[in-house]
């Protein structure tokens, strides 16, 4: 068993044991058929993940081309539109796909938006050339240089959440900032996600953080350190509550191995070129994973 299972087992159990139904609250989210989406949740949990940690559930088949997709789609093309993912292979965003095509101003907007003027030094290694220039950087080009020149800042902070888009977006953030600590040449990142569904959300997002963690620490030539996870809202919703409880009493089995490309390969793909759906799944592989296959859970809007 993986200590993944361990701790999202643990997890599960405890919302079903100590959580607290919001039956008699007026919730936002809703079904397909309009019906109310109520949640039973506990509140400020924390885990920890090691390094050699791949943080992805067995009890079921997380669809992990899918996370890689959607983190790739937010953090490296900074992107808010759906075909853009939908390009990549992933349809997560459709059900908040917006009239012009986008999720407004949320998640990838956030993170193209520019922070400040820099000077940035762009090398394509055996792609193409090097590039001296000043610019307006974004928060990722922003931090990636930061873990260059600066590691041992302690002010390395990603944000998702900006209060005066919020009316803009499709979708508050659910993770919604992260903290980049350098440590003996380890990156370690801390997560905090607002409000988590750990039947579908949480196993997507504890994956593709892994991935995003392990590009940053490649580009910037350092090596994996903790995964940080801090909770504000965890939940399970109502429908799901029955099926989740048969999914954490199934087999568990070992961690799989997740393989990355090359700095060069990534830079290229990040700088030069946005990849196909082809070319991404070709750079990436999770070898070994098994799992006790799929559990439909209904998702609420």
């Amino acid at each position: 068993m993986s200590r993944t299972d361990l701790i999202y087992n643990e997890l599960v159990k405890e919302i079903h044991k100590e959580g607290v139904w919001d039956k008699g609250e007026s919730v936002r989210t809703k079904y397909s058929d309009n019906s109310p989406a109520h949640t039973k949740s506990i509140i400020g949990r924390q885990v920890i993940f090691e390094a050699e940690d791949i943080p992805i559930i067995t009890t079921k088949h997380v669809a992990w081309r899918s996370a890689i997709a959607e983190a790739w789609w937010i953090w490296f093309m900074r992107s808010n539109k759906v075909e853009d993912l939908r390009q990549l292979g992933s349809k997560v965003w459709n059900e908040w796909e917006l009239s012009d095509g986008t999720i407004g101003k949320a998640y990838g907007f956030q993170l193209s938006k520019p922070v400040r003027k820099t000077e940035i030094n762009i090398k394509y290694g055996e792609f193409g050339y090097s590039h001296r220039y000043k610019c307006k950087v974004n928060q990722v080009d922003y931090l990636i240089k930061q873990l260059k020149e600066n590691k041992s800042s302690r002010r390395l902070v990603t944000s998702l959440w900006n209060i005066d888009d919020l009316d803009y977006m499709a979708l508050e953030p659910c993770v919604w900032s992260q903290q980049w600590i350098v440590q003996d040449e380890k990156l370690n990142l801390i997560v905090n996600q607002r409000s988590a569904d750990v039947a579908l959300g949480v196993c997507f997002n504890w994956f593709q953080y892994k991935v995003i963690q392990s590009i940053i620490a490649k580009l910037t030539n350092l090596e994996v350190g903790r995964l940080v996870w801090n909770f504000g809202h965890l939940h399970y919703y109502d429908r799901h509550e029955e099926k989740l409880l048969e999914q954490i009493k199934g087999k568990t089995h070992n961690q799989p191995i997740l393989a990355l490309p090359s700095k060069e390969e990534l830079e290229y793909y990040i700088y030069v070129e946005n990849p196909c759906k082809d070319n991404l799944m070709k750079m990436f592989s999770l070898e070994n994973y098994n799992h006790n296959g799929k559990f439909n859970y209904e998702v609420a809007i």
